[in-house]
């Protein structure tokens, strides 16, 4: 049974375009969305807020997404899932799990499919 849980997601990303697309479609999925211009700002805000799920670009301005990943890998048992979403780099199906990332998608890629897969990952964590 799916709970009527509303999810809380963060996504970060350096390109205002793509924060303004990506957390439009994940609000009109039901979820709730926050965006981070840095991986400075995701990590504050991931420090003062719980969310269940960030979505990182891999390389923005002034820093990256594995930071980001470093502090979520520190959390243990309360980490948010982590995805990446990236125009340069690409991570081979068993590094992504051995990094802690549920999944790798590269720029251009469908943000549609992209969040049914978050949703569809938060909900199957919940039933367990």
């Amino acid at each position: 049974m799916v709970t009527d849980k509303k999810f809380k997601v963060l996504i970060v990303d350096d390109e205002p375009e793509i924060l303004d697309i990506v957390s439009d479609e994940f609000r009109e999925g039901g979820m709730e969305a926050e965006v981070a211009k840095s991986s400075a700002d995701a990590i504050k805000k991931i420090e003062s807020a719980k969310y269940n799920a960030v979505i990182s670009d891999y390389k923005m301005e002034g820093g990256s997404g594995f930071e980001i990943l470093d502090h979520i890998e520190k959390m243990g048992d309360n980490a948010p899932l982590f995805f990446f979403m990236s125009g340069f780099y690409r991570l081979q199906d068993g590094e992504t799990v051995r990094l802690g990332v549920e999944k790798m998608y590269s720029k251009p890629f469908s943000v549609k499919e992209l969040v049914s897969d978050v949703k569809d990952v938060l909900e199957m964590k919940e039933m367990v």
